[in-house]
């Protein structure tokens, strides 16, 4: 049986977040829950990608969703500063930020709760998180 995916390329820049949110809602293949979860987890780390990581030349966001028992989400993109992101996972607490009068910290941990998995891998050319929801 052949599986669904579907995929796109975005340029990292916030506006391109509401092509996101549809893209997901168009993946027919995932139900309802995992269409929201999807779009929560998706969208949480290309927020971060857009406003944390420093690519190293112009390189769009490539996001690919795979259909099955638990799908699979692939965002794959170029930074220098891969690994600080990854090792920031593991050690930034919830925190109020006075500079941005924001709740920063609670994405990930957010991420976290809705997928099964979270995977980080350091490419030559490009960096991938991969999502087993």
């Amino acid at each position: 049986m052949k599986t669904q995916c579907r995929s796109i390329r975005l340029a990292p820049r916030l506006e391109n977040l509401t092509v996101l949110e549809r893209f997901v809602a168009q993946c027919r293949f995932l139900d309802a829950p995992r269409r929201d979860r999807a779009t929560l987890v998706i969208t949480e780390f290309f927020d971060n990608i857009v406003t944390h990581s420093r690519p190293a030349t112009f390189c769009p966001v490539f996001v690919k969703i795979d259909e099955g028992d638990s799908p699979r989400i692939v965002i794959r993109y170029s930074t220098t500063n891969f690994g600080k992101m990854v090792r920031a996972t593991g050690v930034v607490q919830p925190h109020y930020d006075s500079v941005s009068a924001r709740y920063r910290g609670l994405g990930l941990i957010m991420c976290r709760n809705l997928s099964s998995s979270i995977t980080y891998k350091k490419g030559l050319l490009r960096s991938s998180i991969v999502i087993i929801l």
